[in-house]
């Protein structure tokens, strides 16, 4: 019997990790673009520590809840074009972390060009998620965003 010239799907690394990135594809090709840069967990510091000991301040999954939070992200600007479709801007989201890791305040800076209803939406998405507790007990970071169409 023949055998058929199908390969298994190669594996990239975790399960679904590959279909995501084809999924993220086709989003921003059908929705326009979307980026979010890493979340940075303030304050950083370039002395010479030790390893093992993190920074007071500093959130341990801030990138891994940032890249987590980034298809909801794209879904508040999807709803927002549905009621504008010419908004396109950028926002940092800052946000203060508690000492177990909920999100204690979500402020919105910048925002120019997004309606009011896509920030509120972004600020509703991060008061819905949690972080690891931060080192020191309590930290502040810093999402930033851009949201626009790849179409205008």
């Amino acid at each position: 019997m023949p055998r058929s010239s199908r390969r298994a799907p190669r594996s990239t690394g975790p399960k679904g990790v590959r279909a995501a990135g084809i999924l993220l594809i086709a989003w921003t090709a059908a929705c326009g673009s979307s980026e979010t840069t890493p979340a940075r967990s303030a304050p950083h510091s370039s002395s010479s520590r030790a390893a093992t000991r993190p920074l007071p301040g500093t959130v341990s999954d801030a990138d891994d809840v940032a890249k987590r939070m980034s298809p909801k992200f794209r879904e508040c600007y999807q709803i927002g074009l549905w009621q504008n479709a010419d908004q396109k801007g950028s926002v940092r989201l800052v946000i203060a972390i508690d000492g177990n890791g909920r999100p204690a305040r979500v402020t919105p800076d910048g925002g120019d060009g997004l309606d009011r209803m896509v920030l509120s939406c972004l600020v509703s998405v991060v008061r819905h998620e949690s972080f690891a507790p931060p080192a020191g007990g309590s930290a502040t970071v810093t999402i930033p965003l851009k949201f626009g169409s790849d179409h205008q």
